[in-house]
């Protein structure tokens, strides 16, 4: 899609550049002066943005804590707090939310539902974080516990926001 959208703003521009020359050389050369300069501006927006590049972290280096969970009439809000502690500034977690039901430190799966953190976290840092599950249909009353699981850590490549 990126592709057709490129190519369909090049043909628009040389429609424009090629109508100009057919009416006036000064529109002309007005015109290709703006065209040249919304490039390199594009240019140096794409340049730029090359430092914000996505990369994998371990999730061994990122630690979620939960310390509330309210039950709420649309489902479950679920607050804590992410720990980085790897090199990387954090921009996405993605985890599950595992509602256990305990006896006797046996546990007992009830349900799940997957959590999306997006926010930038430094590296170092601890930030807290919010977020609404659901819990399974039917699930009853009692003490219920959820637990934590993170699946992937996504980060930036490059952080210029770092002070020395």
């Amino acid at each position: 899609m990126r592709i057709l959208l490129v190519l369909v703003g090049l043909v628009a521009i040389a429609v424009v550049l090629w109508a100009s020359w057919r009416i006036d050389r000064r529109l002309f050369i007005f015109t290709l002066i703006a065209v040249l300069i919304g490039a390199l501006m594009f240019g140096l927006g794409v340049w730029h943005s090359r430092d914000q590049a996505m990369v994998q972290v371990s999730p061994d280096d990122v630690t979620l804590t939960l310390e509330q969970s309210r039950s709420m009439e649309i489902g479950v809000r679920l607050q804590g707090r992410v720990n980085n502690g790897s090199p990387h500034p954090l921009a996405r977690v993605e985890a599950r939310a595992l509602l256990e039901r305990c006896v006797d430190d046996v546990c007992e799966t009830l349900g799940e539902d997957r959590l999306t953190l997006r926010q930038h976290v430094p590296p170092g840092a601890s930030l807290p974080w919010s977020q609404m599950v659901q819990p399974p249909p039917g699930t009853v009353d009692g003490p219920h516990d959820w637990r934590l699981e993170i699946k992937s850590v996504s980060g930036y490549a490059n952080d210029r926001r770092r002070r020395p």
